[in-house]
């Protein structure tokens, strides 16, 4: 497998994909603190969703650096918008700023993942980061939709 940069892709990846593991399992604890700062039942379960779904992508990218690769099968079952206005952070209650904090995080990673799939030309890539990046623009999605509420329909 090689990459862009003509570095050792195999390697290159493996150590990429544990940096991801740890990423996912640190948000699925920050979304639990997150969960447990917010008085909104609403919020709190979905943040508690979020959190099970991280680990959940952990676990598969574990299974990815375990198995390799060329084993990993994606199926479509897997497969789990709003253009907002970038508030004025000073503006926000500790909720709204934690649930915008959140979606910015899942844009970064998407972008992260795109580029990833740019600099390696490689199907089993394609087919593995395509399914975050699935995975992230449905939280952001969730997300999205608890800010518009929270921010812009002031429902919560």
């Amino acid at each position: 497998m090689n990459n862009i940069s003509g570095g050792n892709g195999e390697q290159t990846l493996s150590r990429l994909l544990k940096s991801l593991m740890h990423i996912y399992n640190d948000m699925a604890q920050e979304y639990l603190e997150l969960a447990s700062k917010t008085s909104k039942g609403n919020i709190r379960k979905v943040l508690i969703e979020f959190s099970e779904e991280s680990r959940q992508d952990s676990k598969k990218l574990e299974e990815i650096i375990k198995t390799g690769i060329s084993d990993f099968k994606v199926s479509n079952d897997e497969i789990g918008i709003i253009s907002h206005l970038e508030p004025r952070m000073e503006e926000l209650d500790d909720e709204e700023k934690l649930i915008f904090d959140a979606i910015k995080r899942s844009e970064e990673l998407q972008g992260l993942y795109k580029l990833i799939i740019n600099e390696y030309k490689d199907e089993k890539i394609d087919e593995i980061f395509n399914l975050l990046i699935s995975h992230e623009n449905y939280r952001r999605k969730e997300l999205q939709e608890l800010y518009e509420n929270m921010i812009i329909k002031d429902e919560w």
